[in-house]
């Protein structure tokens, strides 16, 4: 700080010039700026690995539910790249097979699980359509590349249809996440699942 000491008529004066002053607050100014920066882009670059992390769990996380399921199908109803129907049970305290259907929904691009708990008795089980229960198991998924690719009895991926369901012998899983919001990067999980206890019917 400069100070000015004028001696006039015995009167001492002190004090900034102008000019001091507006360099003074010039300074502070791109003093405050340069923080202001420095705030914004840590705080951006917090937001960007935290919204990283939770998509690297939620695929994670989606990928290892549906192949727990999976592994223990019994029955394969249907197969394709972006859905799988079966029977299997759908949780750990289930006693009897549900229908479970994994699906791709373009609409807000999530992959989703339909299931229809068994009705009637043993064994005489059946699936009514209208009892669909529809959860999400992980959203903004990309659609463009398969989520079930399946492999045969000799380990080689193949397509399969309705007369050789039976003949899938291991199911793979893929899900690649939709860059969004502060996530700086695209992401995958994926898994593969051998098939155990299968049948040809119920």
């Amino acid at each position: 700080m400069l100070h000015r000491n004028y001696h006039r008529l015995g009167v001492v004066q002190t004090g900034f010039t102008l000019v001091e002053l507006v360099v003074s607050m010039t300074l502070i100014f791109t003093l405050m700026l340069m923080f202001n920066i420095f705030i914004a882009n840590n705080y951006q670059s917090y937001i960007s690995l935290q919204e990283n992390t939770i998509r690297t769990n939620e695929l994670s996380n989606g990928v290892q539910r549906v192949g727990r399921v999976l592994r223990g199908i019994n029955v394969i109803s249907d197969a394709n790249a972006q859905s799988i129907t079966g029977y299997a049970y759908f949780t750990p305290r289930d006693t009897t097979f549900s229908r479970v259907r994994y699906f791709y929904n373009s609409t807000n691009q999530s992959l989703q699980v339909g299931v229809i708990a068994a009705s009637g008795t043993a064994p005489n089980y059946t699936y009514p359509l209208a009892n669909e229960q529809v959860s999400t198991v992980v959203q903004y998924v990309d659609g463009t590349q398969p989520i079930f690719r399946y492999v045969n009895l000799a380990g080689d991926e193949d397509t399969f249809d309705s007369s050789s369901y039976k003949d899938i012998k291991s199911i793979k899983i893929a899900l690649k996440s939709i860059k969004r919001g502060g996530a700086l990067s695209v992401f995958q999980a994926q898994t593969m699942v051998s098939l155990r206890n299968r049948k040809t019917n119920l």
